[in-house]
C-alpha cells in the first residue's frame, strides 16, 4: 500500500536530502586545499556516503513532487517556490560540491578586478592563494565566460576582497539568483 503524497512530505524529504548532502560535503566536498581530508580517511568516506545518501533522498523528493504536480489538485506556484527555498537553504552554507569550478570563477573575477586579460591568461597568472585553489587542469586556461558574468565575478571579488568564504557564499547567491530567474521564467 502506497503512502499518501502531500507537499509537506515532499518538503521534509527534500530538506532532509539537502541537509545530509550539505553535512556530507563538510568532509567530501570540493573544500579549499588546506581543509581537504585524505581520500582514504574515515571522515572522507563517511562524508561521501552522506553526500550520495542526500542525493538519493533529494531524487526521491523530486519524484514525489513530480507526482504531486501531475495530480488532480497540483500545488500553487507560490507553494512550489517555498519548497525550492526550503530545499536550497542547507546548500547556501554548504561547501562547494562535485566541482572546484567556483574557485576558477572567483580567480577570474579577481583577474578582471586586477585589469588582467582573462581571455589570454589562466588563473595561474594571478598567482596567490586564490589561484592555488583552481584545479590544475584550468590553471593556464583562459576564461570561456562572457563579459556580464565576468563583471559580476569582478564585482564580487571587489566586495569580498579575496576572502574565500565570502567569495564562495557570494557565488552561491549568484547561482541562487540564476535558479530563481529560471523558475520565474517558467510558465
Amino acid at each position: 500500500m502506497a503512502f499518501p503524497v502531500d507537499l509537506r512530505r515532499c518538503q521534509v524529504l527534500g530538506l532532509a536530502g539537502t541537509a545530509v548532502l550539505a553535512l556530507g560535503g563538510e568532509t567530501a566536498g570540493a573544500l579549499p586545499a588546506a581543509d581537504l581530508f585524505s581520500p582514504a580517511s574515515a571522515q572522507a568516506a563517511l562524508g561521501l556516503v552522506g553526500v550520495y545518501f542526500g542525493v538519493v533522498l533529494l531524487i526521491a523528493a523530486w519524484l514525489l513532487l513530480g507526482k504531486l504536480v501531475r495530480s488532480a489538485k497540483p500545488p500553487t506556484p507560490r507553494s512550489l517556490f517555498l519548497v525550492l527555498a526550503v530545499w536550497a537553504a542547507p546548500l547556501l552554507l554548504a561547501p562547494p560540491l562535485f566541482s572546484r569550478d567556483v574557485y576558477s570563477y572567483l580567480a577570474q573575477g579577481a583577474m578582471v578586478d586586477a585589469h588582467m586579460d582573462v581571455y589570454a591568461h589562466g588563473p595561474a597568472a594571478l598567482g596567490g592563494p586564490l589561484a592555488d585553489e583552481v584545479a590544475p587542469l584550468w590553471q593556464h586556461t583562459g576564461a570561456p565566460y562572457g563579459p556580464v558574468f565576468l563583471a559580476m565575478a569582478s564585482a564580487l571579488s571587489g566586495l569580498t576582497r579575496g576572502e574565500l568564504p565570502a567569495g564562495l557564499f557570494g557565488m552561491r547567491l549568484v547561482a541562487l539568483l540564476g535558479v530563481g530567474l529560471m523558475a520565474a521564467a517558467l510558465p
